[in-house]
Parts: structure tokens; C-alpha cells; sequence
């Protein structure tokens, strides 16, 4: 009972029984020639798909890479400006430890001026008290012996 041919025994009108068994084959195949149209259509599509996805990716990576190098130009490029801010700024405290030592320098050799000054005023005037002291005595000394002299000569 599971053969076609025992259910359809024969008789007269077997010609229709195999034009609809032909016309059922042949909408049969092109029923499968329109499922192997649709599975090319498909793997096509498919294919395209992948190559769009592939595309897509590259122009991620593209960017991403883009932006990356970017994001370096950019960090770079703050360094150096750091940089510069604080080499001027070193600069700037230089110049302005220079300026300090400089009249740090020039106040020390102000007062050490002064103090040589001072110095050479005491000394001027001690060596002047000293001449003065020894002059008086010499004087005193020329008029002892000028006396003397004079009572020797009265004595002769």
C-alpha cells in the first residue's frame, strides 16, 4: 500500500495519471530551480554581507587609529607646552635668584666697605693721637735740652 503504482491500477485513464505525475515533476523543479536561485541569491547576499561587515571593520580600525594618533599628537603636544611653562619658569626663578644673590652680594660688599672705612678712621686717628703724643714729647725733649744748654752755659 506505500507503492504508487498499487494504488493506481491500470486502466484508461493512466495518460492523465502520468500528465499530472509530469506536470507535478515539473512544478517540482522548478519549484527546486527557484530554491537553488534563492540559495545562490542568498550565499550572495551573504557574501556581500561579509565584505560590507569586512568594510565597516577596516573603517573602525581606520578611525580608531585615527583617533589614536590623534590622542598622541595631543598628549605631545600638551607635554611640550608643560614643558616650555616650566622651563620658563625655571628661567624666571633663575633670573630672579640671580637678581637676589647679586644684591645680596653688593649689600655684603656695602657693609664690608663701611666697616673698612670705620676701620681706617680709628686707625688714622689712633696713628694721628700716637704722632701727637710723640711730637709733644719730642718738643718737650728739644726744650729740656735747650734749657740744659742754656744752664750749662750759664754755669761756664
Amino acid at each position: 500500500s506505500s507503492g504508487i503504482n498499487a494504488e493506481w491500477p491500470l486502466r484508461p485513464g493512466k495518460a492523465d495519471g502520468t500528465l499530472t505525475l509530469k506536470l507535478e515533476q515539473d512544478e517540482h523543479r522548478g519549484k527546486e530551480a527557484d530554491l537553488r536561485k534563492d540559495k545562490r541569491s542568498l550565499k550572495i547576499q551573504l557574501k556581500e554581507l561579509e565584505l560590507s561587515h569586512e568594510d565597516v571593520i577596516k573603517n573602525l580600525k581606520k578611525q580608531h587609529d585615527e583617533m589614536i594618533t590623534a590622542l598622541r599628537q595631543d598628549s605631545e603636544r600638551h607635554a611640550k607646552e608643560l614643558q616650555a611653562k616650566y622651563e620658563k619658569k625655571m628661567k624666571v626663578l633663575r633670573e630672579e635668584l640671580e637678581l637676589r644673590r647679586k644684591t645680596e652680594i653688593h649689600e655684603i660688599e656695602e657693609r664690608k666697605n663701611g666697616q673698612i672705612n670705620t676701620l681706617m678712621k680709628n686707625h688714622e686717628k689712633a696713628f694721628s693721637d700716637i704722632k701727637n703724643y710723640y711730637n709733644d714729647i719730642t718738643l718737650n725733649n728739644l726744650a729740656l735740652i735747650n734749657s740744659l744748654k742754656e744752664n750749662v752755659e750759664d754755669m761756664k
